[in-house]
């Protein structure tokens, strides 16, 4: 494959329609819960997240949505293409130490889940952190098990 292809034309066909229909559930669930915050927050008057929680609950999700949607229809890695292994695998990595040193600050610290009536800031970067080690681990099981199916068709 050159090295100086487009991005885009490192995609086939069927692979920008499943990236398409991926985005359109991601942002589908972004406009649902962005709604839904909205209401709670600005019509019933009820403060559940602090500002910087809304952000990330609503969209690393969105993100994660995204990008296990394309992992499951085979349009998350281009044709030919290394670097999406990597990434996938340092977003695994920084879940995993997200999730534990998150859990340990919050054990450690004895941070209850709510704080003046809000979640506790610390829970959103423990739902960061599962978000992307999800995404990694959906990633590396899904090439094995096309590895597996690829190797007993032959």
């Amino acid at each position: 494959m050159k090295k100086d292809m487009d991005y885009e034309d490192r995609f086939d066909e069927r692979q920008k329609i499943s990236k398409g229909k991926a985005c359109v559930y991601g942002y589908a669930y972004l406009a649902i819960l962005s709604m839904w915050f909205l209401i709670i927050r600005d019509v019933l008057d009820i403060e559940i997240f602090s500002n910087t929680m809304q952000i990330s609950i609503l969209l690393l999700p969105s993100f994660t949505i995204i990008v296990i949607n394309m992992i499951i229809n085979d349009a998350y890695d281009a044709l030919a293409d290394n670097l999406a292994k990597i990434v996938i695998t340092v977003f695994g990595a920084v879940g995993f130490i997200m999730t534990v040193f998150g859990l340990v600050l919050m054990i450690k610290n004895s941070n209850p889940l709510f704080s003046n009536g809000l979640f506790n800031d610390d829970i959103g970067g423990v739902a960061d952190g599962i978000c992307f080690l999800t995404m990694c681990i959906i990633y590396w099981v899904h090439r094995i098990r096309a590895k597996k199916k690829i190797t007993n068709e032959e």
